[in-house]
């Protein structure tokens, strides 16, 4: 099966190492981008096959980046994540999913393979 590409943007390099580690160690590829602007600059390469993004972070905030991303790419699965219970925001953006922090790794997986059907033995 071919390893699926995954971008993570979230302006804290905690929140985005941590998740990154884990993913990589779950067989991801996994891409770090530190804020919206950058993240769709790097969809002019090609899309990834999961974004996860946070809603707070300098210049455009996640829910926006999530409508601009969903319209660039629309074979994308956009998880949106956030403390500030932004999920009715981020689904009506077009997210996939939605994760309010603080989630486990475990929330997450489940979210990841739900959105690409992996769960679907």
């Amino acid at each position: 099966m071919e390893q699926k590409k995954i971008l993570i943007v979230d302006d804290s390099m905690v929140v985005s190492g941590t998740l990154g580690d884990v993913l990589e160690a779950e067989g991801y590829s996994v891409t770090r981008c530190g804020d919206a602007a950058s993240a769709l600059s790097l969809t002019r390469q090609g899309c990834f096959d999961i974004v996860i993004t946070d809603h707070v972070m300098p210049g455009m905030k996640g829910v926006e980046m999530t409508r601009r991303m969903r319209f660039r790419c629309p074979g994308s699965f956009i998880i949106g994540i956030s403390a500030g219970h932004k999920k009715k925001d981020f689904i009506e953006a077009g997210a996939d999913a939605y994760l309010n922090k603080p989630f486990t790794v475990l929330e997450l997986l489940v979210a990841i393979r739900k959105c690409t059907g992996e769960d679907q033995g």
